[in-house]
């Protein structure tokens, strides 16, 4: 995704960007502003409803586990509104 390198289970933001927390969502946004793109942290077992914790910083972020219950957590990047 532009502006942020994945690493495991998390990511952190280049240079210029940050992370900018929305309820469930963290987006990835470009210093003037402009959003580029989306992180959602959910468990593997298929169950939408079922989040995994969220360790968020402007600078990274890490999904660990929190309602998976033993599940692995699976960070879901989503595209920006305009490229859908």
């Amino acid at each position: 995704m532009p502006g942020s390198i994945n690493r495991g289970n998390g990511a952190i933001v280049k240079p210029s960007y940050t992370f900018v927390r929305r309820g469930d969502e963290i987006e990835v946004v470009r210093a003037r502003g402009f959003k580029t793109g989306t992180y959602v942290c959910y468990c593997r077992s298929g169950d939408a409803n079922k989040k995994c914790e969220l360790i968020f910083s402007l600078r990274q972020i890490l999904c660990k586990l929190g309602s998976c219950s033993g599940a692995s957590c699976l960070r879901v990047p989503v595209e920006p509104a305009a490229n859908q």
